[in-house]
Order: C-alpha cells, then sequence, then structure tokens
C-alpha cells in the first residue's frame, strides 16, 4: 500500500509552503503543544489553520483518515 502513495516534495520557509511549484503565503507558522504532543500549524490569510504533528527533529505527519502522510527532512 505505502508503495501506492505518490513521491511529494514540501518545502516549509518562514511564512510559506511549497508544494509541486505552487506557493502559498501563510500569516504565521508556528509550533503549538497540546496534550503532550507539538504541531507546526499554518495559518492563512482567511485565519484557517492546518496543522502537521511533529514526530521528531527530522520528521512530520498528517492523519488524514483513512490514510497518514508522513514527511521526512532530506538534505
Amino acid at each position: 500500500m505505502a508503495g501506492m502513495m505518490p513521491n511529494m516534495t514540501l518545502t516549509i520557509g518562514n511564512d510559506y509552503v511549497e508544494q509541486d511549484g505552487k506557493r502559498v503565503e501563510m500569516d504565521e507558522i508556528f509550533v503549538r503543544e497540546n496534550n503532550g504532543r507539538q504541531y507546526l500549524v499554518f495559518k492563512s490569510e482567511n485565519k484557517s489553520e492546518d496543522a502537521m504533528e511533529i514526530f521528531d527533529d527530522g520528521s512530520l505527519g498528517q492523519d488524514l483518515g483513512m490514510a497518514k502522510i508522513k514527511f521526512v527532512l532530506v538534505n
């Protein structure tokens, strides 16, 4: 099943997120702690928020219900 997932590159800057060549400006990107877990929160112009759980210094993830996505830091 994991082989069926697309290979994506996500770039997170100080005030933007870029994926597949499309850049989205963010009002804020910050860390929030909740129930002992840390989340990287993306807040956009319309004040909506999206978050990814911080697993460790090199990976982020998001549970989408039917699927889980994990992003790993590459240098």
